[in-house]
């Protein structure tokens, strides 16, 4: 039985901490069976060694910054379609087009009105997206989207 359900909860239930996400790194560097999936174990550690990275550095410092921010974006853009691919094939093919990673993970996103309805359970199933952005929201928008299940787990709303 595969420890990565329970790696994944572990991430979800505690989503401040960087504990359960470099397990889980460590997880997919042993047990990934694709190229995207080996590369997220080392973009999960390269955004969180940035988090640790001091706002201000000394010459080295800056200079592992740029290095890891580098890193970042080449396995961002390489992999950002097979990270967002959700589990379940029967889901419908949306990708969030706006979606940003903090920690290895999608987090924030910013979603249009059209999107949002027609989308909800796919835009729901990404269970760290903690914080959305919403383009025109209108008051018809706004009642169905507080009535969405996962909207608890939503932190900020714009």
């Amino acid at each position: 039985m595969s420890d990565e359900p329970a790696l994944l909860a572990a991430i979800v239930a505690e989503p401040d901490e960087d504990t359960p996400r470099l397990a889980y790194a460590d997880w997919l560097d042993e047990h990934a069976t694709s190229t995207a999936g080996r590369a997220r174990a080392e973009f999960i550690r390269v955004q969180i060694e940035l988090t640790r990275l001091p706002d201000w550095g000394d010459d080295a410092e800056e200079d592992r910054r740029a290095e890891l921010s580098d890193r970042e974006k080449r396995l961002l853009g390489a992999h950002r379609d097979a990270w967002l691919r959700l589990p379940d094939p029967a889901a419908k093919t949306f990708r969030p087009p706006s979606v940003r990673f903090r920690r290895g993970f999608p987090e924030e996103g910013a979603f249009r009105t059209d999107e949002l309805r027609d989308y909800p359970d796919e835009i729901g199933s990404y269970p760290l997206l903690r914080h959305l952005s919403v383009s025109a929201l209108d008051v018809f928008t706004l009642d169905y989207l507080l009535e969405l299940p996962w909207l608890d787990e939503v932190r900020g709303l714009a």
